[in-house]
């Protein structure tokens, strides 16, 4: 053992303390991906950012520490990384009516600053959907307005609206309400709403998901899980 360390340039100590820390490293690996095991048993599709938070009790209470990136790369060497579904169903129907993108350079600092508004399928039985009308306000993050229905009527728009308007007490005539083209946000009864009460529509570029990604992606994170 002495020559082949030697050879390698290192000491003999030193080869065992490397693998005892790799030893080590993939105990740490096992406990942390029971840990994940642990919590996919309730939650199959849970993504690896909201797994690590509801594992870092468990982490603290066994003196472990993982970053995100750690842990994305752990669970794809063991092909534990949740594959995307790859259904569509169109909730988004081009409206006439347009508003600038005031969100592009703007930085989100406060609560009740920018609200961002989306539609999404909900698959029932037997071939059957409802329609999830959602209002988030983009600086915490919070659904502060929903709606179901069955229907892709703007009423659910209006409906999730109201219940935003109701249960935020901080929004002012400066706060952005930014969405897609869809007709459920450029009909004249939900413009007359935000006109009303002071709100700034703001709207994306026509067919561009990625300019109103943050309800997009807390959707995304609905029907992936």
């Amino acid at each position: 053992m002495d020559q082949i360390c030697a050879q390698f340039g290192i000491t003999r100590q030193a080869h065992y303390q490397k693998m005892h820390r790799e030893a080590e490293q993939a105990r740490q690996n096992e406990i942390v991906l029971e840990m994940v095991r642990q919590v996919r048993r309730k939650h199959p599709r849970m993504g690896c950012r909201k797994v690590l938070y509801k594992i870092q009790s468990m982490l603290d209470a066994e003196s472990l520490k993982i970053g995100r990136d750690r842990l994305f790369d752990l669970l794809r060497e063991v092909n534990m990384l949740v594959k995307p579904l790859k259904k569509y169903h169109r909730t988004t129907i081009p409206g006439l009516w347009r508003a600038p993108n005031r969100l592009p350079g703007l930085l989100i600092s406060q609560q009740d600053q920018v609200w961002v508004c989306d539609i999404t399928y909900l698959e029932l039985m037997n071939s059957r959907f409802a329609y999830l009308f959602l209002l988030m306000d983009l600086y915490s993050r919070y659904i502060i307005g929903w709606h179901v229905s069955s229907s892709l009527a703007s009423d659910g728009a209006v409906a999730s609206l109201e219940m935003a308007m109701s249960r935020s007490s901080h929004w002012t005539t400066e706060t952005i309400h930014h969405s897609d083209h869809g007709v459920q946000y450029t009909n004249h009864k939900y413009m007359k709403m935000l006109h009303e009460n002071g709100l700034l529509a703001s709207m994306g570029a026509v067919g561009n998901c990625y300019d109103n990604i943050y309800a997009e992606r807390v959707i995304g994170s609905l029907k992936g899980e």
